[in-house]
């Protein structure tokens, strides 16, 4: 009887702890999932954009179109606080990157839309983006990750033998923008498929206690325990590795890492960009750009099989460029963006705002800078409008940086006819197809 009592006190001394847990993990449970639901309804409200009956002007829709975008400065103030989230991340793909006895400076630097002032970083969400939840992924056109590029600055690349990597353009099966890299210590080619899962391989071997929000775990678990989980991912895009780091209640980290090859103080053959006639920019930011080089990464051409070649990129140029841009005309370019990424690319999967992007430049260094001001920026919008649709109607698209790549290679004549049906449509009431972010606009 004795113990019988003995052992009913025992469970009623733990029967509230055990109920207060019993909650806790009810309500974690009811939390998540919840989160989950509402990520996947954003996800197909995403998917079923249409455009919306509204009665303001366009001129209305183009002031303040790029309103909550943030500058350059609070970008790389908000990203030290990122990159700390990334440091473990960070520091396994330098060490896997760092060779015993050699010097080696491994720098990362933020490029991309976010640079550009064309977009606006995950991190930075809160709820005056239009109710958006930090947690519950890019709902907006404007919404974006980091793009991080990561390279050796003791190991750059030229177009003659005396630096660390030659850069091989004198090849019968490359096509334009893609070269081959051949390391001069060893004369052996530099596989860009390799580089890309280095970096893989050591995004997925970081340990992710190590990350903050997980360091309760007393495992060493890695990532793929959150894939498994569904609370992370991570992917293999193009040149770079994609990190999507979304736990509920933990620091939101979105980042494409792409390891580059840089090259300063030259620029490729089949560009003729520093020598062409334009408008727009000056001389003085040409010479800049020039001096400044540009980087090669790990982008394959479609028809090599082993992933030996790599690919030009100017990412580092862009951000430059992005500075010398007026108010309106990046206003214009903007709007342009968000129309193309709700109702240009759900129409072809092709298509890509990069491609926005390149005519924006075009037209830009056509046009004479004068006419980029407040009281034309109606005309201004058409005028970029006009030459998407131009563009689209003649299938091509020139690369700003080497026109002889035509961005339209790979659309097929269904893609042509989607887009240019619903250019048509956008074209006679724009303002209905520019969402801004901005609540109430």
């Amino acid at each position: 009887m004795c113990e019988t009592m003995k052992s009913a006190g025992k469970y009623q001394k733990y029967e509230g702890f055990l109920q207060y847990a019993l909650f806790c993990s009810s309500l974690t449970l009811f939390i998540y999932f919840t989160y989950i639901f509402l990520r996947n309804c954003v996800q197909l409200q995403k998917r079923r954009k249409r455009p919306i009956k509204d009665s303001s002007s366009i001129l209305s829709k183009l002031k303040h179109v790029d309103s909550d975008i943030p500058w350059p400065d609070e970008i790389e103030s908000k990203w030290f606080q990122t990159k700390q989230n990334l440091e473990p991340i960070l520091r396994n793909i330098k060490s896997s990157f760092v060779i015993p006895l050699q010097p080696s400076e491994l720098t990362s630097i933020l490029t991309g839309s976010s640079m550009e002032r064309f977009n606006v970083p995950l991190d930075f969400m809160d709820d005056k983006y239009f109710g958006n939840s930090r947690h519950l992924g890019s709902g907006h056109a404007l919404l974006s990750d980091h793009d991080l590029m990561i390279y050796n600055g003791y190991e750059e690349a030229s177009f003659n033998a005396e630096s660390y990597y030659f850069i091989e353009t004198q090849c019968d099966n490359l096509s334009p923008g893609f070269v081959n890299v051949i390391r001069n210590q060893t004369n052996s080619r530099v596989s860009g498929k390799e580089i890309v899962e280095k970096v893989y391989d050591s995004v997925m071997n970081t340990k992710i206690k190590t990350l903050q929000g997980f360091r309760i775990l007393t495992r060493n678990k890695t990532w793929k325990f959150m894939m498994d989980k569904n609370i992370s991912y991570i992917k293999k895009s193009g040149p770079a590795v994609c990190i999507n780091y979304y736990m509920p209640f933990c620091p939101i980290i979105r980042a494409d890492i792409t390891f580059g090859i840089q090259c300063t103080g030259e620029w490729p053959p089949t560009s003729d960009w520093p020598t062409r006639s334009r408008a727009w920019p000056d001389e003085t930011v040409v010479d800049f750009i020039v001096k400044q080089g540009f980087h090669l990464v790990p982008k394959s051409q479609p028809d090599d099989i082993e992933g030996a070649t790599w690919r030009y990129s100017f990412s580092t140029a862009e951000v430059v460029l992005s500075k010398w841009i007026s108010p309106v005309a990046r206003k214009c370019f903007v709007a342009l963006k968000i129309i193309g990424k709700d109702f240009l690319k759900p129409r072809c999967k092709s298509f890509k705002s990069y491609f926005l992007k390149m005519i924006f430049y075009n037209v830009l260094e056509k046009t004479d800078e004068n006419k980029w001001v407040e009281a034309n920026m109606e005309s201004c919008f058409h005028l970029l409008l006009d030459g998407v649709i131009k563009s689209i109607e003649y299938e091509n698209c020139p690369h700003y940086w080497i026109p002889e790549i035509n961005l339209f290679k790979n659309f097929t004549s269904n893609d042509f006819k989607a887009l240019k049906e619903i250019l048509v449509e956008i074209k006679q009431s724009p303002q209905s197809y520019i969402q801004c972010l901005m609540k109430g606009v």
